[in-house]
Formats: structure tokens, C-alpha cells, sequence
């Protein structure tokens, strides 16, 4: 031991060893579809009815009127629509509004959320999600490859033990590394060798990374190495890595939407293959075929709505494209990767989860663009928060901040990018988090405390939201379900700003997650495969 000690404090590598912390959740209030075909029948009635006739109101001018669409995360148009005397008794109607009504949700929130938002340069906001990535075990020459790369000087400055300098000795306990083989599999991961192996492979090809192993919620390993924000006057304040480091886990948010979600229904008695129209806003008009899309569709990306490779989930595109229809056929049978799935899940997650009824409408289009984007992510976020991450101990963010990491080239050249705000775009991509954060939530599910364990089960099974086969990825070790995320500035890995992670949960109780703020050398070697081609060399197999 003493031996990986010395060689992995080589570069500034941190090996700790700490606790999580687990506690159960909770549920709230929701519409029904009963509900919702007796408000109106359907999303295509012009008129609603909760209990009593809604008079409908003489057209007025729009206070956000540019003789165009509004963006639907424009703060100073919905700062004065909710002042129009029309909107707010809509926002104020408990029926159509049920989540201000009750305080779960508030107009103030929103506007916060929009300014914190607009605060983002918008110069800094273009990227993309990366195409997903072909699952493939790395050939033996390609992990040599990476080894054998010569590194970078990131700056000539001074390191302090805030920055990639700090190195702490991971004291075992009386047997060393807390490993029991389960019973019926007594091949078993190296866990010594394999983080060894993953430092000697990221370090030389990468600005920073962060990695922590844990088994049965208790941490057994930690790597560090380098920074999380360069030290660059543009980049400052400079800071390193850490496991409470921040930074945007881009498609990872549709495993944690996906757990969100399965809570939601199985609270209110819905099942996965339910279809999901009855939920839409009333004042979209779905297209051909729409209402033969299921919750299940759009977890595993099998809903048929294509954005022809834009990777986007706004308001307007979610719109525009289920107002376009889909290809019956298409539904339930051909795979296409796309964010807006998930988008289209934070909307049922807000009318589903009582927060806004599908009837409420606004008056005009961008009107309803605006209030409805700005209420359904305020709701998503609510929901989120209070039934997935604060009963866990997490409290993840949907934008940046001055400590968050930020996207930088491999070889740490130029600036770091700021990859933006995603209040108003969240379920796809958005969520800010920490490593400790990632870990206690996939902790959590995995042993019952967010979902029932055969609700879990079935998550990592049927694969919803993650990217590994159904039934997980097969090892002589047992299963593993994974789920990576990155995003990037230019489709040239060589001088791309990438910031990328992976979450992996592994046999015997374990889950890892490595955080990397940079592509995997000039040529954008896939973090999925290096650590689970990593993963397969070091099983021990037991005769």
C-alpha cells in the first residue's frame, strides 16, 4: 500500500477517505388525466372548464411584442406580463396554478432564476452535446498510447495547497481496502491497480480531473489533479479540484430527470407506458401521431421527435417539433438520441406534479411561450430538489458560479469556457454538481431510499437515462450501468473546451465518478471507454 501511496501522489493526486450520508424522500400533489379531459377535452380545446367557466379575456396589447417570437427566457418580458391584470389572475387561480398557490413555486423565484440567467456573458453560451459514444473496449496499444504522452506545464506559477498541490494519505483499515467478493461472483476489481491505471491515463492528456470510489456509500478511494479553473486573470479566480467542486454534468441530468420522474408516477399511480398527450399544454397542437408517445419513449429515446441533430431544448424547438408529429412507426422502435426528451419530461413533471394545470392559458403565443417555460423549469427545479437531491443531502444548481468549473482545452492552452445557465432549458443537460452530490444520489436509488429497490431495478435495467445496454454492461465482475455526460465548443477535440464526466455503478456496492474539465488528449478519447476498458483489465479472476 505504501507503494500506491508514494505512486499516486506523483502530480498532485489526492487519495482521502470519507463518508456519505443517505435519508429517504417524499412526495407531493399532481393532476390526474381524469383532470385534465374534464378541463377542456383534450389539448386542442381553445376553452377550459376546473369547476366553474373561465370568461375568456378581449385581446390586449402584448407587452413583449418585437414583431417577433419572443425567447421564452426573455426576464423583462416576464417581469411585465405577470404586471398584466389578465396573467396575473391566471398565476393567481389556485385550480390552474396550484404550485404558487400552495408556495412551492413563486413569480419571484422566476425572475431570480432569469436574472441569475441573463447574468451569464452571452457570448459565453454557445456549445453542444456531444454525439453519444460508441461503446467499444479500447485496444491495449490506445490506453499505452495515453500513458506514454508527454503532459503539460499548465502555468509557471506558484502552487498553493489550494490549487493541485495538496496530497493526503489514504489510511486503510485493519484488512486493507473494504472489499467483499459477493457470494455467488468472487471475481472481484483491483481497486489498487485500476486507479493507478486511470491516473497514469488521464494525467498526461488532461487540464484536470477529479475521481472518487465508493462501496456501500463509504469512500475508498479519491484522485485529484490539477485544476478546475486554470490560473488565468480571465479564468479568475483560479481553483482546484475537490469533490465538492461544481460543474455541469450535461447529460448525467437525464439519469438524475429519470429518477425524478419514475417518483413522480409511481406517487401517483401512473405507469411508464401510459401515454403522456393528456399532460401537454392544452395551447400546443401535438402533431400526427404524438399521442401514441409513452413515458417510457422518451426515457429510453424512442419517442420518434427529431431535432435533425441540433441537440436542443428549448421551448420553441419542444414546441415546434411535437406540433410537427412523429412517424408511428418511429415510436417505440427507432433510437434517436435527443435532449428535448427530457425537456418534455421537466413539462410532465410540472402538470403531472400539480404545479401548473395543462388548461392554463395565458392569451397569446409568446405570452404562454414565456410564462409557461419560466413555471414548468421553476417547477422541475422544485420537484427535483425536494424529492431527489435535499432528501440525500444534495442541493445542485442549474448554472454556474464563480467556483464552478469551467470547460478548458486538453493541453490547457487559451481560456476557460463558461458552458452557461440552463434555468430556463433544464432535464436534458443543466444541473450543476458536485462529485459527493453525484454519488449520494446513485447511492441512494440504488438502495431503495428515493424509489422502491424493484422501481431502481428496473431504472438500470431497462436502462432509462443512462447509456449502457439493457440489463447493463456484462464483466466476469458482474454488471455495470453507466451513464456519461460531456459537453463541448467545437467538434475538434484538439482544440475543443470540454467538460465531460462519467457515473458508473459497479458490482459489489460500488459507484464511481470521474469529473474531467478537458477532452482526453487531441484526440478525444471517450471517458466511458477508458475507464471501462480499465474496469475489465483489472478483474481479478478467482479460480
Amino acid at each position: 500500500m505504501n507503494e500506491l501511496i508514494h505512486a499516486l501522489s506523483i502530480g498532485a493526486l489526492v487519495v482521502a477517505f470519507t463518508a456519505g450520508i443517505d435519508v429517504p424522500s417524499q412526495a407531493d400533489g399532481s393532476f390526474s388525466s381524469e383532470d385534465v379531459a374534464s378541463a377542456g377535452g383534450g389539448n386542442s380545446s381553445p376553452g377550459f372548464q376546473i369547476g366553474r367557466h373561465f370568461r375568456q379575456h378581449q385581446p390586449r396589447p402584448d407587452p413583449c411584442a418585437r414583431g417577433r417570437r419572443v425567447d421564452a427566457s426573455d426576464r423583462r418580458c416576464f417581469e411585465a406580463l405577470i404586471a398584466e391584470p389578465e396573467v396575473a389572475e391566471v398565476l393567481n387561480d389556485r385550480a390552474l396554478l396550484p404550485g404558487i398557490a400552495d408556495g412551492r413555486i413563486s413569480t419571484d423565484e422566476m425572475i431570480q432564476q432569469l436574472r441569475i440567467s441573463d447574468a451569464v456573458p452571452r457570448t459565453r453560451l454557445p456549445g453542444r452535446e456531444a454525439e453519444p459514444e460508441e461503446d467499444e473496449v479500447l485496444d491495449p496499444r490506445v490506453i499505452e498510447e495515453l500513458r506514454s504522452a508527454e503532459g503539460f506545464e499548465i502555468s509557471s506559477v506558484r502552487f498553493t495547497p489550494r490549487g493541485p498541490i495538496l496530497v493526503e494519505s489514504y489510511v486503510p483499515g485493519e484488512n486493507g481496502f473494504p472489499f467483499v467478493p459477493i457470494p455467488d461472483n468472487k471475481n472481484y476489481l483491483d481497486i489498487p491497480e485500476f486507479t493507478l491505471d486511470l491516473h497514469n491515463t488521464l494525467a498526461p492528456n488532461v487540464n484536470g480531473y477529479a475521481m472518487r470510489i465508493r462501496m456501500n456509500g463509504q469512500t475508498i478511494i479519491t484522485m485529484q489533479w490539477n485544476w478546475a479553473r486554470n490560473p488565468n486573470p480571465a479564468d479568475a479566480p483560479a481553483a482546484g479540484w475537490n469533490m465538492n467542486r461544481r460543474m455541469h454534468i450535461v447529460s448525467l441530468s437525464k439519469f438524475m430527470t429519470t429518477i425524478g420522474l419514475v417518483h413522480l408516477l409511481k406517487a401517483k399511480g401512473i405507469d411508464t407506458d401510459d401515454k403522456i398527450i393528456s399532460y401537454l399544454p392544452n395551447y400546443w397542437t401535438p402533431g400526427p401521431n404524438v399521442g401514441l408517445i409513452n413515458f417510457e419513449d422518451l426515457m429510453n429515446h424512442l419517442s420518434g421527435l427529431d431535432t435533425n441533430g441540433s441537440s436542443s431544448s428549448s421551448w420553441a424547438t419542444m414546441q415546434s417539433i411535437v406540433q410537427g408529429g412523429v412517424t408511428a412507426s418511429d415510436v417505440g422502435s427507432t433510437s434517436n438520441y435527443e435532449n428535448m426528451n427530457f425537456g418534455i419530461l421537466r413539462i410532465l413533471i410540472a402538470t403531472i406534479g400539480g404545479f401548473i394545470h395543462p388548461a392554463a392559458n395565458f392569451g397569446s403565443e409568446s405570452n404562454n411561450d414565456i410564462l409557461w417555460n419560466a413555471i414548468t423549469a421553476s417547477a422541475y427545479n422544485s420537484y427535483m430538489q425536494a424529492n431527489v437531491f435535499n432528501p440525500v443531502g444534495a442541493f445542485p444548481v442549474l448554472t454556474k458560479s464563480p467556483s464552478t468549473a469551467l470547460a478548458h482545452r486538453y493541453d490547457a492552452s487559451g481560456t476557460g469556457w463558461n458552458t452557461s445557465s440552463f434555468v430556463t432549458t433544464p432535464g436534458g443537460v443543466g444541473w450543476h454538481m458536485t462529485i459527493n452530490e453525484v454519488l449520494d444520489v446513485a447511492r441512494a436509488l440504488r438502495i431503495g431510499q428515493i424509489v422502491g429497490g424493484l422501481d431502481a431495478l428496473t431504472i438500470l435495467n431497462q436502462s432509462w437515462g443512462l447509456n449502457s445496454p439493457l440489463s447493463g454492461f456484462d464483466t466476469d465482475a458482474g454488471r455495470l450501468y453507466y451513464k456519461p455526460g460531456r459537453w463541448t465548443d467545437n467538434s475538434n477535440p484538439a482544440v475543443a473546451r470540454t467538460e465531460q464526466c462519467l457515473l458508473m455503478m459497479m458490482p459489489d456496492n460500488m459507484e464511481i465518478v470521474v469529473f474531467v474539465n478537458s477532452e482526453i488528449g487531441a484526440g478525444g478519447q471517450s471517458l466511458t471507454n477508458v475507464v471501462r476498458t480499465l474496469y475489465l483489465n483489472n478483474i481479478v479472476i478467482v479460480p
